[in-house]
């Protein structure tokens, strides 16, 4: 059992428990494992009912996170969404923004664009795809 598995356990409504918990689960290749840490929601107000406010620590931390489950699933759309959700707001300096997950999830959604790029003529469904990603 991992450091961050027993945070997890003890302390079931830590937020940030969950999130370092989901980060090794990742790494560890057992993303499927992710959404029942959160109890299957994928939004901090879904996650955490009770609260109105969150740290902007936690928003970052969450959102890098989900940009990093969805590209690992396949989803580039709702990825690329989580990874501007972080970007839509002023970070201040001493909030820690991983810039290694970010790259990850940019040179991802740079692989999908070629991806449909390529099937694009042949395919109205990647057309649509493409347009979806390129909007967002």
């Amino acid at each position: 059992m991992t450091a961050s598995q027993i945070v997890a356990d003890k302390f079931p409504d830590f937020l940030m428990g969950k999130i370092r918990h989901s980060y090794n689960l990742i790494h560890a290749g057992r993303t499927t494992e992710v959404p029942a840490i959160f109890n299957n929601q994928f939004s901090l107000h879904g996650i955490c009912p009770d609260r109105q406010e969150f740290h902007i620590s936690e928003y970052v931390a969450f959102h890098i996170l989900m940009s990093l489950y969805f590209v690992q699933i396949g989803n580039i759309i709702t990825a690329r969404t989580c990874r501007n959700m972080i970007f839509d707001i002023e970070i201040p300096e001493n909030v820690p923004v991983n810039e290694e997950i970010i790259d990850r999830v940019d040179l991802e959604i740079e692989e999908c664009v070629y991806k449909l790029l390529g099937g694009i003529v042949k395919n109205k469904k990647a057309k649509a795809d493409l347009i979806a990603l390129l909007v967002n």
